[in-house]
């Protein structure tokens, strides 16, 4: 025989494999099942790089868009205007809950009523609830105390803007003018308002509420009137001329039907 044949195997030859060669499968003894899906040649996201499962990245916690808004708000009311008020509206939240107080002060600067001027002021203090649960964002509802005071001055007068007739002395003040009846007018007014706010900007900017209610006037009946000259007027000077036909003028003040006051506001401005 050649050299070579017939020769017993080299050591080396022909064995078995070695123990940690080659790729064991799944399970392997000692380990606990892999994830589903989970493949040990590409890092699976969120665990850490290398062979095994490290500890999954931390998550960023997700914060409200309105976490910064709001706390107050200032807000103009110009459709007041048309009633002949200037009304300026301060809201504040108190701490962390729905609430809110609210103080609304206007200046009464005359009367939308034709022959009737007044003026005087009125201010309004309200606790409100929004009932999202935010604050100063959403539907509310609010209770209304009120208190208004002002000088109301009847006019009687011809078309050329001449006064014409005497103050009613039971129901005028002594400083009327000819032709006037003046008199001091004030009441508590207690109410309850529903209404809505948004606010545009996250952490707060312009803001618009609006808001309708019903209240009651709690004062007695107020009246004013101006009575018709008569002859012994216009001899002392009083009356420009005497009207045989004349009749008083009159208005009223929370009377059965006007004791019952419609509230409401639409306010611009702003909410932080």
């Amino acid at each position: 025989p050649q050299p070579g044949y017939g020769q017993q195997p080299q050591p080396g030859y022909g064995q078995q494999p070695q123990p940690g060669y080659g790729q064991q499968p799944y399970p392997q003894p000692g380990y606990g099942q892999p994830p589903p899906g989970y493949d040990p040649r590409y890092p699976q996201p969120g665990y850490g790089a290398g062979s095994g499962y490290g500890p999954a990245a931390p998550i960023a916690p997700i914060e409200a868009d309105d976490a910064g808004c709001c706390s107050w708000s200032v807000r103009v009311d110009p459709f007041d205007l048309l009633f002949r008020r200037a009304t300026l509206e301060a809201e504040f939240a108190l701490g962390s809950l729905p609430l809110t107080a609210e103080l609304a002060a206007s200046w009464i600067f005359d009367s939308p009523s034709e022959g009737l001027n007044e003026s005087g002021v009125d201010v309004a203090g309200r606790v409100g609830w929004y009932v999202g649960g935010k604050a100063m964002k959403g539907f509310f509802i609010k209770a209304n105390v009120e208190y208004e005071t002002f000088r109301a001055t009847l006019n009687r007068q011809t078309s050329d803007g001449t006064n014409l007739g005497v103050p009613n002395p039971d129901l005028c003040d002594k400083d009327s003018e000819p032709g006037t009846c003046s008199k001091q007018v004030g009441s508590t007014i207690l109410g309850l308002m529903f209404g809505n706010s948004a606010v545009f900007g996250a952490d707060g900017g312009f803001s618009l509420t609006g808001s309708i209610g019903i209240g009651a006037a709690l004062a007695d009946t107020v009246q004013l009137q101006v009575d018709p000259c008569t002859p012994a007027d216009v001899q002392a000077g009083v009356c420009v001329g005497f009207e045989p036909n004349g009749s008083a003028l009159r208005t009223s003040y929370y009377d059965a039907a006007a004791r019952i006051r419609l509230l409401g506001s639409l306010s611009l401005g702003v909410t932080f």
